[in-house]
């Protein structure tokens, strides 16, 4: 089963946030969304839904656009932090909302999770901790049996405990079957060790693409001391991440035998390299000069949506 975004622009505001984006998901898998804020990460999302309307491309499941074959969409669940539908309904109502549209949606196993948990049924959503409410959302998406889980930020704005409780009930749904999960977030840490794909947005588009076995073969991390410490990088494709004194850190994206030239031509006194990090690659979005418009993604999204 895949999904699959094919050049894919969308704008808001008469404003490209998203433009000429190309992806595809796997069953099996799950993949991390990256990128600033203004970047378009929820707006994807929510044009995989048909949430957000697109300017041009298609989102295709096993080859048939959504925007044509509207019970498709069955096959696919969104949820993200704002959500808040269903606010005022209890837990069991919701569940009871979901399985109308989710035909092969599973009640039982729901229910009997937060039965494990201690959580009354009959609880209003809204009365619910902000943890309680996270961990809601993304039991919730899984019980709807959807071929596809698409979680926007589902770490933000909780604590260790329960950011720990939600990867849990992540890894014990891929585990029980071949689910596809692409997750937005900014808790990159966590983001590292789930992914098995990481995909990096910048400037609106796809930036770069790692299999997570293959983090540290692409990007390079180099710890570098060098004998002047005014040494003129500008030559090197990297972004220098760190400085103190004759001690520079730098980031390549991707690390070629060329480059490796450039270093050896500087003739350091030493050098070594680091395990990269998403955090690493994360800065080297800003540092590149990733453009912001910090507002353009959220704006009038009312008027946006299908």
């Amino acid at each position: 089963m895949t999904l699959q975004v094919k050049n894919l622009t969308k704008s808001i505001q008469n404003k490209v946030v998203l433009e000429n984006v190309n992806i595809e998901f796997k069953t099996g898998e799950i993949v991390g969304l990256v990128g600033r804020n203004s970047v378009g990460l929820s707006t994807l999302l929510k044009t995989l839904t048909r949430r957000s309307k697109i300017d041009a491309g298609d989102v295709l499941y096993n080859g048939e656009s959504i925007f044509v074959k509207t019970e498709l969409l069955q096959k696919i669940n969104f949820t993200n932090a704002t959500w808040n539908f269903f606010s005022s309904n209890t837990l069991l109502q919701i569940a009871k909302t979901f399985e109308i549209a989710y035909p092969n949606f599973k009640t039982y196993s729901l229910l009997g999770q937060l039965e494990e948990r201690g959580v009354p049924v009959e609880e209003k959503y809204s009365r619910l901790s902000t943890g309680m409410q996270a961990l809601f959302r993304v039991m919730l998406g899984f019980a709807t049996n959807a071929e596809y889980i698409l979680l926007d930020e589902p770490l933000n704005g909780i604590d260790t405990i329960w950011r720990e409780e939600v990867i849990e009930v992540i890894r014990k749904e891929m585990a029980a079957r071949k689910v596809g999960v692409v997750i937005t977030s900014h808790h990159l840490n966590e983001l590292d060790l789930l992914a098995d794909r990481i995909v990096i947005l910048r400037n609106r588009t796809v930036w770069h693409e790692y299999a997570h076995n293959e983090l540290n073969e692409k990007a390079r991390k180099l710890q570098i001391v060098v004998r002047d410490e005014d040494t003129d990088f500008s030559d090197i494709p990297g972004t220098v991440i760190e400085h103190e004194g004759h001690v520079f850190k730098i980031v390549f994206s991707e690390y070629a035998d060329e480059t490796h030239q450039k270093i050896e031509a500087l003739n350091p006194i030493f050098y070594e390299f680091l395990s990269v990090t998403l955090d690493d690659l994360y800065h080297v979005t800003i540092d590149e000069g990733e453009v912001e418009d910090a507002n353009d993604e959220y704006a009038n999204e009312k008027d946006d949506q299908e």
